[in-house]
Parts: C-alpha cells; structure tokens; sequence
C-alpha cells in the first residue's frame, strides 16, 4: 500500500467514526477539566501530594490538544481542508494521547500504584477506537510497556506478577493492532471496489452517467469558469445492432 493509499485508508476508516471521536473528545475533554479544577481546589488546601502539580499540566495539557483537535476535525468539513491536514491531525492527536498515558502510568508506578492502568486502557482502544496509524501505535506501545517494566524494577523492584501481565499486555495489545488493522484495510478495499463498480462501466471501465452528474453539480457549486465538450457520433445505434456492444 502506497503512502497516498494508506493516507486515504486512515483518513476513510476516521470519517466512518467521526461522529464518535466528537462525543468521546468532547467527554474527554470535559473529564480532564473537571478534574485539573478538582485537583486545583485540592492543591489549595493540602500539599502533601508532591504529583500533584504534574497531574495538573498533564491533564490541562491534554485538555487544550483535545479541544484544538476537535475544533479543527469539526471545521474540516465546514471548510472543506485538505485530506492531508485531517489526517496529520489525526496523527499528532494519537501521538500526544499515547505519550499523556505513558506519562501518568509512569507517575502512578513512581508512586508504587500496583498497575498502569491508564497506558493499559488508552493504548488497548486506540486501534478501535480511533483507528489511526497502526504501526505507530505498537511502536509506542513496545517501547511504553518495556520502560514500564524497567522503571518498576528501578525503583521498586522486580516482580513477576508486575512483568508478566505487561508483557501479555504487549501481545495482546500488538495482536489487536494487527487485527484491527487487517480488518479495515479490508473493509476499505472492499469500499474502493464497490464506488468503483457504481461510478465506471462494468465492460469498458469508462465512468458512467452518475459521475457525469456528480462532477456537473461540483462544477455547479464551483465560482470557477469551466468548458464542456460533447461529441456525437452518427450512426454509433448502427454498429452496436450489427457487431454488439463489445465492439
């Protein structure tokens, strides 16, 4: 699959959940509010807990990302921007939100928390969820998983249990991608295939009367000039009565 394949792949597999990355953004986005607030108002009375402050910024960090990623996928169709712009969007969202998770994961082992829950979560959903760039997300996930295990036997110690359900994490996490990955690229080959059989004639691969339409109503909504050409050709009935339609 080429760059440019693989680019529409991303961007078709995101439109078909779109309207599920709003709801979900916008709920995100409302938690990791409600929570910096929560966390400020608790900072004001104790200070005992020294992560505080870092929970603060990495929550409204994530606050601010999520709620400039959505702006923008929500103005992408108003405006009409470029395929390029929605799924580099789309990319950096997924970056930043699995680097936030590996972040407080890493917070809560410093702090001796028995799992990573966080990490574990955002990175098991990402392939569903958003269905994003595969092969970047389990290069994240490897390299998270493995430096959660060696922070946890840097300053706690090595244990079995700890290491052993990261690691069935890591594989099942990474066969999930793969699945995932499988399954749409499958999916929109199948939907490639099918526009292709509703826009183009079956026998000669021409496109059809419906593109015709479509392009006109495009060129319609357009303030650019444009020029049509149409040719006849006389007595066209005649061939395809006395040799057929496949000469």
């Amino acid at each position: 699959m080429s760059k440019r394949e693989y680019g529409e792949f991303v961007e078709s597999s995101f439109n078909k959940s779109k309207i599920l990355i709003f709801i979900c953004g916008a709920f995100v986005a409302l938690f990791e509010l409600v929570f910096a607030i929560s966390t400020i108002l608790d900072m004001t009375k104790t200070t005992q807990n020294q992560f505080r402050p870092a929970y603060l910024g990495l929550y409204i960090g994530l606050f601010v990302v999520t709620t400039i990623s959505v702006g923008i996928l929500l103005l992408s169709d108003r405006f009409k921007f470029k395929k390029d712009i929605v799924v580099t969007t789309i990319h950096i969202y997924d970056i930043i939100i699995s680097f936030w998770a590996l972040a407080i994961s890493s917070i809560d082992v410093f702090r001796n928390q028995n799992y990573p829950i966080v990490f574990v979560t955002v990175m098991f959903a990402l392939p569903f969820f958003l269905k994003l760039h595969y092969s970047l997300n389990t290069v994240i996930l490897f390299a998270g998983t493995i430096w959660l295990c060696i922070e946890k036997s840097i300053y706690h110690g090595f244990t079995i249990g700890y290491t052993s359900n990261l690691l069935v994490f890591l594989i099942m996490g990474t066969l999930v991608s793969i699945l995932s990955y499988n399954k749409n690229l499958q999916a929109h080959q199948l939907e490639l295939s099918l526009k292709e059989l509703s826009y183009k004639d079956g026998l000669t691969k021409l496109y059809n009367r419906g593109t015709l339409d479509d392009k006109l109503e495009e060129l319609a909504k357009s303030n650019k000039m444009n020029n049509i050409v149409m040719i006849d050709c006389d007595n066209f009935k005649a061939i395809n009565d006395n040799f057929g339609h496949r000469v």
